[in-house]
């Protein structure tokens, strides 16, 4: 990887100081992100205009829907989603991968809040139980029988699409655990441990898939804040 000024070296092993660990704290991603830029230019691109497509919709919600809790506490979680998104890609990008699919895991968690939040019944129970709202199951609760047919109706929820996007989400899972797979996103096979940011051209076909994604993700997130919209002033 391409070294810049001050940088700690990598390919032979860092020794650890007072001074190394001070820039691992304030990181130079600079020449991590240019080595993403060469590689995978177009797959950025199409996500930029994705997530861009996605950031307008969220901000004329933000300008449109009604200045009440429900509707904003609604929009609140679409923000998340988005901002998931946009952190997922930039710490890809600057070679945080496990951060990368810990954002895109919470990107996922984000949409079935919204979601839920058009249901009368989960609006009772997250502004009755607030922190203890049971958000890790989101998921699973948008499928309830219940859910799922009041989400039918507004949304157009089909349950075998949605099927295919938890299973997306839950391969996430393993960035936010300390598991197997984890370790190997602290590992490069030809420099040894990472510290910090760095682009590891074994992992290629891994982060170009998660770009992909990203962009389906911003893709799915504008229709899902237009779709929302469309029953935003009923929610109050």
């Amino acid at each position: 990887m391409g070294e810049s000024k001050g940088k700690p070296p990598r390919r032979k092993g860092m020794r650890a100081s007072l001074a190394s660990s001070r820039e691992l704290v304030f990181y130079n991603d600079a020449p991590v992100q240019r080595k993403f830029s060469q590689r995978f230019s177009s797959e950025i691109e199409a996500f930029i205009t994705a997530i861009h497509e996605a950031h307008v919709q969220v901000q004329a919600a933000g300008k449109s829907w009604p200045r009440v809790e429900r509707p904003q506490k609604l929009l609140l979680f679409l923000h998340v989603a988005l901002n998931s998104l946009y952190c997922s890609v930039h710490f890809l990008v600057s070679g945080y991968f496990q951060a990368a699919g810990q954002q895109a895991r919470n990107y996922g968690e984000a949409c079935a809040m919204a979601m839920l939040m058009l249901i009368d019944d989960e609006w009772i129970s997250l502004t009755s139980q607030r922190a203890r709202y049971p958000a890790h199951e989101a998921m699973s609760r948008v499928t309830r029988k219940k859910n799922a047919a009041l989400l039918s109706a507004k949304l157009g929820l089909e349950l075998d699409r949605w099927s295919d996007f938890r299973t997306i989400n839950k391969h996430y899972d393993h960035y936010s655990h300390a598991g197997e797979f984890s370790l190997a996103l602290h590992l490069n096979l030809r420099t040894g441990h990472i510290l910090g940011g760095e682009f590891d051209g074994a992992k290629q076909t891994d982060y170009r898939d998660h770009l992909v994604r990203a962009t389906a993700g911003a893709h799915s997130l504008a229709a899902l804040v237009s779709q929302i919209g469309a029953h935003a002033a009923t929610i109050v």
